[in-house]
C-alpha cells in the first residue's frame, strides 16, 4: 500500500475471516484523497509489518466486540443519554 501526499489513512480494524476449510487474518485500511473519494486496501497477514502483528489479536477482538454492540444500535439510541 503506498499512498500519495494528498491521501491521508482515517480508520483501520482487524478482522479474523474463515469458511469451510480456511481462516485468514486481516488489516483493512480506509483512505481518503481530498475529492472524497474512499479505498479500503486489504492488508493481508504476509504483508503486515510487525507492529500490526503485535497488536492484531488485541484489535481484532475489539472490532468483534464493536460489531457485535453496533448490532444493538438501534436499541442504543433508544438509551437516555447521561449527559
Amino acid at each position: 500500500m503506498k499512498l500519495n501526499d494528498l491521501e491521508e489513512i482515517i480508520g483501520a480494524w482487524c478482522a479474523n475471516n474463515s469458511g469451510p476449510g480456511w481462516s485468514n487474518r486481516t488489516v483493512y485500511v480506509v483512505v481518503t484523497d481530498p475529492y472524497g473519494k474512499i479505498k479500503l486496501y486489504v492488508i493481508q497477514g504476509n504483508e503486515m509489518t510487525d507492529e500490526m502483528r503485535c497488536l492484531f489479536p488485541m484489535l481484532a477482538a475489539g472490532t468483534e466486540q464493536l460489531v457485535s454492540a453496533a448490532k444493538y444500535i438501534d436499541e442504543a439510541a433508544r438509551w437516555p443519554s447521561n449527559a
